[in-house]
């Protein structure tokens, strides 16, 4: 997680994530997604869910996820996958749990 908790401003963790990118990484990266991040990294108010926000607004109809799976392939678009992340934080509010509680997702490592 990148935020107050670890000590990594956003700013720095954009530059960081930036400047790591495998080479592999760098080359199959549009020029939209470079310029996007290169954003992300300049921003102070570039949070986790701030930019998923912006990206769901600006590429709603983009492939985000790509899940193969048997033989077939499943892609998620921004607005599935954000639509997908407000169903599951609706149910985790509806529990009722104490402010603060802590949630694990336990999930194959696929993709």
């Amino acid at each position: 997680m990148v935020g107050p908790s670890n000590g990594v401003s956003p700013k720095q963790f954009g530059r960081e994530a930036a400047a790591t990118q495998p080479e592999s990484t760098a080359r199959t990266m549009s020029a939209a997604d470079a310029r996007l991040l290169a954003t992300v990294a300049e921003s102070d108010e570039a949070l986790p869910l701030q930019c998923a926000y912006r990206w769901e607004k600006e590429r709603a109809n983009s492939v985000f996820l790509t899940q193969p799976s048997g033989g077939n392939v499943r892609n998620w678009t921004w607005a599935e996958a954000m639509d997908e992340v407000r169903r599951v934080a609706g149910w985790i509010s509806r529990q009722n749990w104490e402010p603060g509680s802590r949630i694990a997702i336990l999930s194959k490592n696929c993709g």
